[in-house]
């Protein structure tokens, strides 16, 4: 499912900032 990793990381980079 890589629409579950391009979300995670995603939210990941929403975290960052």
């Amino acid at each position: 499912m890589k629409i579950w990793v391009l979300f995670c990381f995603t939210v990941a980079q929403k975290s960052i900032f």
